[in-house]
């Protein structure tokens, strides 16, 4: 196969990949009712190259939903690979700054059925995600042992309380808050103050 073959694929990647970082940014400022024109122009392509990667919205809000947990992976991947063992907490954090600053996709997520397949997936890939995580923090007595991967998710739908903040950074701010105090429960020195 020569490089020329290769390239119009390598385009396609790049416009999938151009059309997904704008529908974030756009979906997020604006929601995800938005006209579609306007993820095009963001991303810089064509209306006929958006359809051509995404056959409707629907199609879209699926895909970037695994672009987000395809972002939080390398996040743990990252967390992970540094042994450290509050790597977990830090990965809460950094989940619930994802979940409070993409208000309407978290929204979005939450509308679908918990037994449609794409949610069925997610979970059992966030739970995936989690456990190295989780069994590295149990490891070194630094969270409770009667913690499970099924508990981060429920700790993180609680996170969703500071999606009320009227700023990103209002937001922010109580997610850290919220962070802060959930956390402070999950940790094995916290038991031993109560």
């Amino acid at each position: 196969m020569t490089p020329k073959e290769r390239q119009p694929r390598s385009d396609a990647l790049a416009h999938r990949s151009q059309l997904l970082d704008a529908a974030l940014h756009v979906f997020t400022e604006q929601g995800v009712t938005v006209a579609l024109d306007v993820v095009a122009e963001r991303a810089g392509v064509s209306r006929t190259t958006l359809y051509r990667n995404f056959a409707d919205r629907p199609a879209l809000l699926r895909a970037l939903l695994i672009h987000i947990l395809e972002r939080l992976a390398a996040k743990a991947h990252a967390l992970s690979e540094t042994g450290d063992a509050d790597a977990l907490f830090e990965f809460l954090r950094l989940w619930a700054h994802d979940s409070v600053l993409t208000v309407p996709l978290t929204d979005y997520w939450r509308s679908l059925p918990l037994d449609d397949p794409l949610v069925v997936d997610l979970r059992a890939r966030l739970l995936a995600l989690v456990t190295p995580l989780l069994l590295q923090a149990k490891a070194a007595g630094r969270c409770r042992e009667d913690l499970e991967g099924a508990d981060l998710l429920l700790i993180v739908g609680m996170f969703s309380a500071a999606r009320r903040g009227r700023t990103p950074a209002e937001r922010l701010q109580l997610s850290d808050r919220a962070w802060q105090l959930i956390t402070e429960g999950l940790r094995t020195d916290a038991r031993e103050t109560v």
